[in-house]
């Protein structure tokens, strides 16, 4: 019986304190109830999650004897007990089912982040930075932002010449391999409005358009965060309130639809990384073909030659640009 106070409430109202649950948890501190009492419960939710979205996974933990409860990044911690298993680790198992299922990639690298955080006492972490990730979908999402831009030449030079935000800078390598000192100097907003309207000409009529052309306004899309797809558009950032956070239970179906169609801009984003590796100094050929779009498009409108000849005469225009054909 719980002890009762002259006012006839309980004093330990779920008998914890004389009851069995303190007993079985003995030597423990009430601190350490409390971590066990925690362990216990984003145990219970990464279940959930298997149980949710992937309830055959489960049949893997039918035989589990004692759920652990101190992390550790020591591999070999995990074999020498292989029914003995902590929350983080039915975690990583969700998170695996979820890319090996095709729905979309996972942000390892903010996900180690948090463990390194738990092991490492300055940051005083108690495994909450990694229990976010219960809840929340540990997005890998691949925004360029006006710093990791200038690791990629050809959509830095989309990005100067289209964006419709103010380019603050563009770097010396830029300048040098595109050849576009004097025309940045004279390219005015009515010159970027005339180039994306020639894109979407493009992406309206594109038969007349080899693939390296036909690609293009999606990247340049995709240089200027303006695809309207958080994948291409948005950064990852968990330190700070902006996330952005997602939640597995609201946005996972809308996140795999927003992977699926991110996916073939970013194919072609690695094809014209490695053109552009190959020789880069025909970075200047994509720079011509964005800044003379106008004349080029006049003279591939007018030509009444052949198919054969005229795709010739496209190549021609385009110059190094044709070698980014599928």
């Amino acid at each position: 019986m719980s002890q009762v106070k002259r006012d006839g409430s309980a004093v330990d109202p779920g008998g914890v304190l004389n009851g069995q649950i303190l007993r079985r948890l003995r030597p423990l501190s009430v601190k350490g109830i409390a971590e066990v009492l925690r362990s216990y419960e984003r145990f219970f939710h990464t279940v959930q999650l298997l149980e949710e979205y992937f309830p055959p996974a489960l049949e893997e933990y039918e035989k589990l004897r004692a759920i652990r409860h101190q992390f550790s990044l020591d591999k070999a911690t995990y074999q020498k007990e292989l029914d003995v298993v902590g929350w983080w680790q039915i975690l990583a198992h969700f998170f695996n089912l979820i890319e090996h299922q095709g729905y979309f990639p996972i942000n390892w690298k903010v996900v180690n982040e948090a463990g390194e955080c738990w092991l490492r006492p300055e940051y005083q972490d108690r495994g909450e930075l990694l229990a976010t990730y219960i809840n929340y979908i540990p997005l890998n999402l691949y925004g360029l932002t006006d710093k990791s831009i200038e690791k990629y030449p050809p959509m830095e030079l989309l990005h100067a010449l289209l964006s419709k935000c103010q380019v603050k800078a563009v770097s010396t390598k830029l300048l040098t391999e595109a050849e576009i000192y004097d025309a940045l100097d004279t390219w005015t907003e009515p010159d970027k409005a005339n180039a994306w309207a020639f894109l979407r000409r493009i992406e309206a009529d594109p038969a007349p358009w080899p693939e390296a052309v036909r690609i293009m306004p999606a990247l340049a899309r995709y240089a200027c965060n303006a695809t309207g797809n958080i994948v291409l558009d948005g950064q990852f950032n968990p330190y700070n309130r902006e996330g952005p956070w997602c939640t597995w239970s609201n946005h996972l179906i809308q996140m795999q639809a927003s992977w699926q169609r991110a996916k073939m801009t970013l194919q072609w984003f690695d094809r014209l990384m490695r053109w552009y590796a190959r020789e880069p100094a025909r970075i200047a050929s994509l720079a011509h073909f964005l800044i003379e779009g106008a004349e080029i498009e006049e003279k591939v409108s007018r030509s009444t030659q052949s198919e054969t000849f005229k795709n010739q005469q496209v190549n021609s225009l385009i110059g190094g640009m044709y070698e980014l054909n599928w």
